[in-house]
């Protein structure tokens, strides 16, 4: 038995030694790392605001209909791309970021993105990424 409490404790002077053997208190939203930037706050904010309030309850609209009703001009789907284009969530905003903060923002969209809907993430950061006109008739 002593062997297994042994093997449980951090070795004496790693990064982990010091914690607390039973801490207290709750995650953040993300989890168990660093906390976010002012900026990374007002990210994952505004993308989850969108996530829940676009594609979620669109998401669910279009699970519902076949894939001919999906394409079709009075489509919601149509909605969510040109919401998503006014995200600010383009490679020219993404670049004036440092490279660590960008490398963070992009998990945080990706994740709240996903969240949302993970077929409607895919297809909007694909036609962003394309560069291509895909809202019919704009």
């Amino acid at each position: 038995m002593s062997q297994l409490t042994a093997i449980a404790r951090p070795a004496a002077g790693s990064p982990i030694a010091v914690w607390a053997e039973d801490p207290q208190g709750g995650l953040q939203l993300t989890g168990a790392e660093p906390p976010l930037t002012r900026e990374e706050q007002e990210m994952q904010e505004r993308v989850h605001r969108f996530a829940t309030e676009v594609m979620r309850p669109i998401g669910q609209q279009l699970d519902r209909m076949t894939p001919e009703e999906v394409i079709a001009e009075s489509s919601p789907l149509w909605s969510v791309f040109k919401a998503f284009s006014q995200l600010g969530l383009g490679v020219d905003q993404m670049l004036e970021f440092e490279p660590e903060q960008m490398a963070r923002m992009f998990c945080l969209v990706f994740e709240e993105l996903g969240w949302g809907d993970a077929g409607l993430a895919d297809a909007g950061v694909r036609a962003r990424a394309d560069g291509e006109d895909v809202l019919p008739g704009v």
